[in-house]
Formats: C-alpha cells, structure tokens, sequence
C-alpha cells in the first residue's frame, strides 16, 4: 500500500497580515506603551502633587481665615471695651455737670452716634444709617429716691411724671434697684446695670418685638427699646450724699459692634445679619446670656412682672423658643466651654452647632470691663463670630477650586500632548514603514512578473535607483542578476528545446514513413503502381 501525503496550501488556516501593518502594529506598541506609562505616571504625579497643594493651601488658609476672624473677634471686643469706659467718663463727667434740665438736654444733644439697619419690606429693602442719642434717659435724682430731672428723647419731663425710683416698683422695668445700689456704692465708684428690656415675646411692652408681616428683621431694631443703667452718687459742698445721676444707654448701640460683622473677609459687613445663613456674630454678657443677635427674640429680656425670663433649654419647641432668650450655660458643652473660656479671658475658635442645627465654626474673644455689676469678673462678657463651616472653608475651597482647574488644564494638555504623540506616532511609523515595504511591494511584484516569464525592469530600477541604499536595494541588486542570469538560462533553454525539437520532429517523419512503406499495403500499392506503369510504356511503343 502506498500512503498518499497531502501538502497543506500556503496561508491555509493562518491569517493574513501584510508587513505594512505588522510592522505599523510593532511601532505603535513599542512607542505607546511607554508614552502611556509615562503619561500615567505623571498624570497621578501631577494629580497627587495637587491634592498635597490643595490640602497644604487649604490649611494654610484656614489658619489664616481662622487667625484674621480671631484678630476680628479681638479687635471688635477691645474696641467695645473701649466703648464702655467711655460711658463710665461721661458718667462722671454728667456728676461735674450743673444739675439743671438745660444742662442735661445740650449734654443729651452731644452724645449722639450712629445705627445701621435694614428697613422697609423684604422685597424691597432700604438700608439706612441713623444717627440717635447714646442715652434714652438722663436723671438726677435726689437724695430721698425721688427723681428731680429727667430727660426722656431729648424731653424734661414735668414734675407729675416724676417718680419715686428709691421704690422699684416705681422703675420702668418695675424691679429695677439702680437707686439703692448706686447709693450704697464706695465715692467715686460707678454703677453699670445688666442690659434691660422687655422682651420680645411681649409685643405690647416692646415694640421691637412687634411682627409686621413682609418687614425685614432690621426694621424691628430701628424700633427695639433696650437700655443699660451707668449711674454715680453725687455730693453736696460738705461732702454729703445728695442724690445720684443716671445715664441709661440706648442698648443698641452695644449692639452695633456685633450685628454688622461678618466672616466674609470680601464682605465684611452687612447692615444687618441674615441668622438663616449662619454667618453673624452676637454678644453674651457675663452671665452668658445673649445681649445682641440677629434674632431679637435670642435677647435677654423682662417679662411683664419684671422678671428675667429664664433661658432656651432643650426640648422646647420652636413656638416656645421664641418666648425665651438665648443662655450659653443651658446650651451644649461647647456653647459652656466658651463661655467659661471668655470667663477665664480666652480667645479661640470652635465648630459647634448652633440650635437651629447648622455646625458652624465659632470665634470668641472677651470683652474686659470692671465696673457695676461686672467689677468680680472683670469681664462685661464675650463677642461671638460664626460662620458656616462651608463659608469658613470659602477662601481654601476658591485656592483648591484653582489648583483643581489648572490640574484639570494641565490633565487636559496632557491628553492633547499624548493625542498629538500618539499622531506622530502613527505618521512617523507610516513613513518608516512605507520607506521599508515600498520597495518590498515593487519586488514582490517583479518576483509575480518573473513567475509570467517577465522581467519588471520598471519597479526594479526603482529599488536599485534609490538614493539611499539598504538590504532591499542589495537584495534587488542579487534579484536582478538573478532574474537576468534565469532568462538566459531559459532563453538557452528554448533554443535547445526548439532545436531538441526539430531534430525529433526529423525523425519522428522518417520513422513514420519507414513505417509506411514497409506495410504490405504500401508493397501492393507500389506493385501495382509500378505495374501500371510498365502497361502504359508498352501502349505507347506500338
């Protein structure tokens, strides 16, 4: 048995790839991968370095912005203080002055300063700055307790509206003890009341508690009526106690050093805070409850009765809250470290929620202050500024906002450098390998000529004739004499082949008519021609 092989086709079963692309193919991925390695690699370099950048800028800025608030808080309470040592001289300087309503209303007239509020309604609001007197009220009161002098708004009361204030029932918040206190206080010693008003939640009693619908929150400070009590003994020439003197400041003027100040160091002041935003400041008193705040309802306050209305504790809900002022010492623990910090004469800052929920970034600094009521503390109390932790963070978040745009330009070039790599890549590859197939491609084609018997001396001078010769030019070079060296040999070939044929054809006839001629046929047939022709001699001789 004989056993057949089988000769598998060339390219059966494989796939066919052209040296253009698998040298294209090559190329890329020898340029690519460490383009891309490299982009990557300093992609997430770039990408770390900024968020080390963002994260350093962040909190940098957030020393600073919490460092530029404390310098704020700081400077805000010293010149608060300062305020009031004014107010304890123009104490002393009203027991130097002649005790007569006209010497009391020019001095009322002097002391004026200025309040900025939002007024009108909230859809058109108007901002205005208002210059009032410091004092409400001026008094003299005599001896016996009975007021002699009184100036109410720059008014001298008549003597039937006079009162008997020894009594401090006969007081306008009807449990004041200014008189007695003052009287029993060293020469020369000051008295400073706590802030007094009627609290807001008595509408009737206090007009800035009076809610007109669709008025900004300002609008109810122009009218809020709160006031604070300095007040001196004053003597007659031998030395006698002869009565006291009172000033009783317009509170809002207290208030003024807090309700303005914002934590935006682009806006630093707003004619009147918006609590809902949680950017504002405020004031607690020595007893930590709150004096000055946006919302007026937070504000320490009487009740009818006279009584100070006891503080927010929680629980209550939102309708009670507004019944009630604001007391850090019934708050959370961090609402009583500060105010036991300001106590101790600290400044510092603190995250902590407010009641109404919103975590907030606090700044406190002491406001020093050593007569009346707050000469054992030494301390009138604190101001407060808060901001959102969100606008805290405002000044980083801008600087990581551009750190993040420019690494999201650089990302951007990257991406546009490594596109435009990448083309080059490609073309640079397309060349070099056009420059090395190019010729491949023309002597492929003059091997596909030579297997016609041709020779393609076009495409193959075109290899030979390049200006810069490589093995493909010497391989062409070997192919043409080659190619040459074959048809010559064909060529010969032929010859020997036409002649090889001709000499067989030669003999092939000669072979064929031997083969003729010796049939007896053929014998026959050239007996009988020769027969016949021996017959047609013999007619033609008789």
């Amino acid at each position: 048995m004989t056993r057949e092989s089988k000769i598998t086709p060339v390219g059966a079963g494989h796939i066919h790839l052209s040296l253009l692309w698998k040298i294209s193919i090559t190329t890329l991925i020898a340029g690519l991968i460490p383009l891309l390695i490299l982009s990557v690699t300093a992609l997430n370099g770039y990408n770390s370095a900024s968020e080390q950048a963002t994260g350093v800028a962040a909190n940098a800025l957030d020393a600073k912005s919490a460092q530029s608030l404390q310098l704020r808080a700081i400077e805000s309470a010293q010149s608060l203080s300062r305020f009031l040592d004014e107010l304890v001289r123009d104490t002393k300087t009203l027991t130097l002055l002649a005790r007569a309503p006209e010497s009391y209303i020019a001095f009322y007239q002097a002391s004026q300063s200025e309040i900025w509020y939002r007024t009108g309604s909230v859809n058109s609001p108007q901002d205005r700055r208002q210059a009032i007197p410091l004092y409400r009220e001026i008094a003299y009161i005599g001896a016996d307790g009975r007021e002699r002098i009184r100036i109410v708004d720059g008014r001298a009361l008549p003597d039937s509206e006079l009162r008997d204030v020894s009594l401090p029932s006969n007081t306008t918040y009807r449990t004041e003890n200014y008189f007695n206190d003052t009287r029993a206080l060293k020469k020369d010693d000051i008295y400073v009341s706590h802030m007094t008003a009627w609290h807001t939640s008595l509408p009737n009693l206090q007009p800035g508690g009076i809610a007109i619908s669709g008025e900004t929150d300002g609008a109810a400070y122009a009218r809020y009526e709160a006031t604070m009590r300095f007040a001196a003994a004053v003597y007659n020439a031998k030395g006698e106690f002869d009565g006291i003197v009172v000033l009783s400041l317009d509170h809002r003027h207290i208030m003024e050093y807090s309700m303005h100040l914002l934590p935006d160091a682009e806006q630093p002041s707003t004619p009147y805070a918006d609590y809902r935003t949680g950017n504002y400041a405020y004031i607690f008193d020595d007893e930590g409850y709150t004096i000055s705040h946006p919302l007026l309802t937070r504000i320490r306050g009487m009740s009818a009765e006279g009584q100070l209305i006891s503080p927010i504790i929680s629980g209550m809900s939102d309708d009670e809250r507004k019944k009630h002022p604001f007391n850090l010492n019934f708050s959370d623990a961090l609402n009583q470290e500060t105010y036991k910090d300001v106590m101790a004469k600290k400044s510092d800052i603190k995250i902590i929620t407010n009641i109404g929920g919103t975590q907030r970034a606090t700044i406190y600094a002491p406001i020093p202050f050593s007569y009346g009521v707050y000469r054992n503390k030494g301390i009138f109390g604190g101001i407060v500024i808060g901001t959102s932790t969100k606008d805290f963070h405002k000044a980083a978040d801008k600087v990581g906002s551009i750190i993040e745009a420019q690494s999201q330009s650089v990302e951007n070039s990257m991406y546009l450098v490594a596109l435009a790599a990448i083309i080059i890549l490609v073309l640079t590859a397309a060349l070099v390998t056009s420059t090395i197939t190019r010729p491949l491609v023309r002597l492929s084609r003059v091997v596909k000529k030579m297997e016609d018997g041709e020779l393609d001396s076009e495409n193959l001078n075109m290899i030979l004739n390049q200006r810069i010769e490589d093995e493909v030019t010497k391989l062409a070079q070997v192919f043409k004499k080659m190619a040459i060296q074959v048809q010559l040999r064909e060529t010969k070939l032929k010859r020997q082949i036409e002649e090889l044929n001709i000499q067989i054809d030669e003999q092939k006839k000669a072979r064929q008519v031997a083969e003729i001629t010796e049939t007896d046929y053929f014998q026959n047939l050239r007996s009988n021609a020769q027969g016949m022709r021996d017959r047609f001699k013999g007619r033609d001789s008789t």
